[in-house]
């Protein structure tokens, strides 16, 4: 009825691609970030060690709802207010970054007292030896929730080829120090790289902020 017409324009491919490659390395390296350790404890130690860090594991993962709810929250209105309003984004981005460190520092302390229980209560008695690991994950996610926001505001603010510094430092000490720590200490050792490779995220988030 309105005589749409498809068009494409190859003029703005080269553009499409040099601003979308930064978040395409950074999903690819995230999603081998939370499956790697999986798979080299299963490789370094045994499957049993790779069943119950994966029980802990999936406690966590489904967290990072709470810092997405934050940001997608505010996202519109701090790209928009990027040019036009500094000081309205800078009082935001403070906001959050409070918020999340309370929310998140919060959990880790209410359930590192409480992982036993929870654990038992999820899965069962049988996986009571993941509350262990689930400690030291929580606590890393102090670092991986401010650490998600200010990846957030670098696409916000147009930043997003600071990714590649971010994405493949963090997989790569990851992975080092899941090759160095899991055959000594098996699946906590596998926590304790999740831990250390969420704090050199924040550091670099934290400078490139």
């Amino acid at each position: 009825n309105y005589n749409y017409q498809i068009k494409t324009k190859i003029i703005s491919t080269g553009w499409l691609v040099k601003n979308s490659f930064p978040l395409f390395i950074y999903t690819l390296s995230n999603t081998i970030f939370y499956n790697i350790d999986l798979l080299l404890l299963k490789k370094l130690d045994s499957a049993y060690s790779a069943g119950i860090y994966s029980a802990s594991a999936r406690i966590i993962i489904p967290m990072l709802i709470i810092p997405t709810a934050f940001i997608h929250s505010v996202f519109p209105k701090i790209s928009t207010d990027y040019h036009n309003s500094a000081a309205s984004n800078f009082v935001i981005i403070k906001f959050l970054f409070k918020t999340l460190f309370l929310f998140s520092f919060a959990l880790a302390i209410v359930i590192t007292f409480k992982s036993t229980e929870l654990i038992t209560f999820i899965y069962g008695s049988s996986f009571s030896a993941s509350a262990s690991s689930l400690s030291v994950l929580l606590w890393s996610q102090v670092f991986l929730f401010n650490s998600f926001l200010v990846i957030n505001l670098l696409v916000a603010y147009n930043k997003q080829s600071s990714l590649y510094l971010f994405s493949i430092s963090v997989l790569s000490l990851n992975i080092i120090l899941n090759f160095v720590l899991i055959p000594q200490y098996s699946f906590v050792g596998a926590a304790y790289a999740k831990l250390f490779s969420n704090f050199l995220g924040f550091l670099i988030t934290s400078t490139v902020l």
